[in-house]
This record gives structure tokens, sequence and C-alpha cells, in this order.
């Protein structure tokens, strides 16, 4: 699973869904509202964010954290890699079933 923040819930829909249409993610959700706080240039900073999550298999992870970070806005993103350990078996076999076909073609550039 990655975990992204956005600047906005509309750059964050409109990368989760070139992942999904690419077949990179077999699923995204975009949490469109939330607040950061955090330290940039040496001043604290506070910001409203989108968070994304991608549902992936974890041999996509590298690409997905790639082509996220090609495609974003910010200087340095926080992109997070997040181990799945445990999940419900039907949905674990969906996920994976929507990232691996023919749609494996994502563009990477923005």
């Amino acid at each position: 699973m990655v975990y992204a923040t956005f600047p906005c819930a509309e750059a964050a829909v409109e990368v989760g869904r070139r992942m999904v249409e690419g077949g990179l993610a077999g699923c995204v959700n975009v949490l469109p509202a939330m607040t950061s706080v955090y330290v940039w240039d040496g001043k604290t900073e506070t910001a409203q964010e989108a968070v994304m999550i991608a549902k992936l298999p974890a041999s996509s992870a590298d690409s997905a954290m790639a082509f996220i970070k090609a495609n974003h806005s910010y200087e340095t993103p926080a992109i997070l890699i997040i181990p799945v350990i445990a999940g419900d078996k039907d949905y674990l076999s969906w996920i994976i079933a929507g990232t691996h076909n023919d749609r494996n073609n994502f563009n990477r550039q923005k």
C-alpha cells in the first residue's frame, strides 16, 4: 500500500485515476481534507492537504512511488510504502487482479 499527500483532492484523484487506469493500482482512496504540520526551510508550516492511499501488490510499490513522484507538484512529496500484513483474501485477490493485466503500460510523466 502507498500513502501520499497532495496539495488538493483534485491532484490526488488525477494521479490516482491514472494509476488505476494504467493498471498500477487496483484501487485508490482519496481523503480530501487533512491538516499537516511540518518544518520546511527552518519554519514551522501548517497546510491543508489531501491523502491518497493506493492499494497494490508489494512488487509494484517502487514503480508506484516513482510514478507519484514524477507526477507530483511538490519538491519533496510525502510518499510512504506501508506493508500490508493481512487482509480479506477476496479483497486482496481483487486488488491483485486489477493490477496484472494489459493496462500495465501507465504513463510515468506528467
